[in-house]
């Protein structure tokens, strides 16, 4: 683990007991940058997740999805994790649970998915060109990405609760390094904009808000490092979606769209921003999302999400 894992393992500790958190989501490249070399997961895990995360954020549970570094080792491995550590949860590549909130009637529904398969792309030539890329990476039936696209359409569609939050390693917009990705735009946002759901991923080194009415789109994929820069400004969101960005070395780059304002503007560079992390609360009212540096500090919340309209919801069973 990094000293900026470590960090904001020690902030995350520190905002889950302000909040009364239930679990921690992890979105992907859980095992920076080559994956689980190997058919056992355990050796990296204990190092990295029992004696970081695990050991500073006191929670019950830890839900995973993997992410496109993982796809270079063996995401098997780590799904296998789950049955050596009861606080590690990766059943499947794609799955749903439903959580009720406080002691209210109200339900939070979250779905973490594959996007490393949904985007079919899980063979592709990675990006990161100084990398010593291990060839070997695991067989994936090919008929899986359409397999997933069909649960996501019906398990939203099926959904009755009050929240709905999907969590996946890709974001659908980014204005960093990485982009916005295609595939996603074109099929996933209409399933959101449908359903009411939040969307969260990692995958680019930064922290951003983009919205795109009337979803919300969060990238915290800065929970190893601070920050890529911020390389599609101008093509990785719709215009004028992006509402907040730290990015660059060390979050040197800031912007904030006030929500009673035309245009962006430069932001006073926020702390010295080793890593960060989101996080997400709900209650009978109003669902909260905040971006925050590594130590917990607060960098940016987000407007409140009101409960799902009628409209919104489905009449089934979350599978």
């Amino acid at each position: 683990a990094t000293a900026a894992q470590r960090a904001a393992a020690s902030g995350m500790a520190a905002v889950a007991e302000d909040l009364g958190a239930s679990f921690v989501v992890f979105a992907g490249d859980n095992v920076y940058p080559f994956g689980i070399q190997g058919p056992d997961a355990a050796p990296t895990l204990a190092t990295l997740f029992d004696e970081v995360y695990a050991k500073a954020v006191d929670v019950p549970a830890f839900y995973v999805v993997a992410g496109n570094h993982d796809y270079r080792g063996n995401v098997t491995a780590q799904m296998a994790y789950s049955h050596a550590n009861s606080r590690w949860n990766f059943p499947e590549r794609y799955y749903a649970r439903s959580f009720r909130v406080d002691k209210d009637d109200i339900m939070l529904d979250v779905l973490f998915v594959d996007t490393v398969v949904l985007k079919d792309d899980w063979l592709e030539d990675d990006d990161d060109d100084d990398d010593d890329v291990p060839a070997a990476r695991e067989p994936i039936d090919p008929a899986l990405p359409e397999r997933q696209w069909r649960w996501l359409e019906a398990t939203l569609a099926a959904s009755t609760a009050d929240y709905l939050l999907v969590v996946g390693h890709h974001g659908v917009y980014s204005v960093c390094e990485n982009g916005p990705s295609q595939v996603l735009v074109d099929r996933l946002k209409p399933l959101l904009d449908t359903h009411g759901a939040l969307y969260v991923s990692g995958h680019d080194h930064c922290l951003s808000h983009v919205f795109d009415a009337p979803t919300h789109y969060v990238t915290a994929g800065a929970g190893a490092e601070c920050c890529y820069e911020p390389r599609h400004l101008r093509d990785g969101a719709p215009p004028g979606g992006l509402q907040f960005l730290v990015a660059g070395p060390k979050g040197a780059v800031s912007v904030r769209r006030a929500w009673d304002a035309a245009t962006l503007r430069d932001e006073p560079s926020p702390p010295r921003v080793r890593s960060g992390f989101a996080s997400v609360h709900a209650d009978a009212r109003r669902l909260r999302a905040a971006l925050h540096a590594h130590d917990g500090t607060l960098l940016y919340a987000l407007p409140d999400v009101a409960p799902r309209t009628p409209a919104q919801r489905g009449g089934g069973v979350l599978r």
